[in-house]
């Protein structure tokens, strides 16, 4: 039998005034942007390693 993961314990949100949205906003944009790069460099080494595997089997 499968063991059973336990579950994470869900953390409440952070409630943001209306006039903090915007900073909000920015530091979410910026977390996404960092995301995206780590996403991106990761895929080039996944490419990378398929040529590399390509050219091996060649």
């Amino acid at each position: 039998m499968a063991k059973k993961k336990k579950v994470q314990e869900v953390k409440p949100i952070e409630k943001f005034d209306v006039k903090d949205w915007e900073a909000a906003y920015n530091t979410l944009n910026e977390k996404f942007d960092k995301l995206k790069n780590k996403m991106r460099k990761a895929m080039n080494c996944i490419s990378q390693a398929q040529n590399y595997l390509s050219e091996a089997v060649i």
